[in-house]
């Protein structure tokens, strides 16, 4: 499993470089123009703690991590390493900006932590711990990760064409375009229990219409020609 430290304040690992004092406030600046306040909280009825954007996917990571250790482990390092693979896609250049509530914020050069021999997590895609935001620097595209939730939001039309799509394959869906089953447009055609396994969840459109993850493919499809055409 890849390692990860700590930020006592010593030099950060390869690829992780400090924000500083003005660069964190214009960070969270902009957190808040694209996401609103964040919300902290322990329990559901503050959940979710931003305003999730159009398009995005919000998925499940709720996993008892004592029963099988390993399996959990397996699923953290695969969650950043296909992070890293979709924003390494898309980030030109290879950077983005990530965020950790209430602590030092980075910017990440992302071909040189794929890179490197010996590569170290300063902060983790995967929540672990503190509300984490992995996100392009015009805010346009990321991840934003709840750790009382146990979610991972996926947002931004190419990271939902890509990224969402394959994280699932494997993992339930909470809500879409910040909205859960019961409600939302694009899972209309047979709506499953919150929560479902993603194999199950996918089946129920395969055999009612339209397929959710083509529909994904679809918005991050339109996404990416809006934004090459604009």
């Amino acid at each position: 499993m890849t390692p990860r430290t700590v930020d006592h304040c010593d030099p950060p690992p390869p690829g992780w470089t400090y924000l500083d004092r003005e660069q964190v406030d214009e960070a969270w600046s902009r957190f808040r123009a694209a996401f609103g306040a964040l919300r902290p909280g322990l329990h559901a009825d503050a959940w979710p703690a931003i305003t999730e954007p159009a398009p995005s996917v919000t998925f499940d990571l709720r996993f008892d991590a004592t029963a099988v250790p390993a399996i959990w482990a397996a699923r953290m390092e695969a969650i950043n390493a296909e992070t890293v693979r979709c924003l390494l896609g898309i980030a030109d250049p290879s950077e983005v900006v990530v965020l950790d509530w209430q602590h030092p914020g980075y910017r990440l050069d992302l071909s040189e932590h794929a890179s490197a021999p010996h590569a170290v997590w300063r902060v983790p895609v995967y929540p672990d711990g503190d509300y984490y935001t992995f996100v392009l620097p015009d805010f346009s595209e990321g991840t934003f990760g709840h750790p009382w939730e146990q979610s991972l939001c996926v947002f931004g039309p190419r990271l939902v064409g890509t990224l969402a799509v394959t994280l699932s394959t494997w993992l339930p869906v909470l809500r879409v375009d910040g909205r859960t089953q019961q409600d939302n447009p694009l899972l209309v055609d047979d709506p499953p229990p919150v929560r479902r396994p993603a194999r199950r969840f996918f089946e129920g459109f395969t055999e009612a219409g339209p397929h959710f993850a083509h529909r994904m493919r679809q918005r991050g499809d339109a996404g990416c020609s809006d934004a090459s055409g604009a």
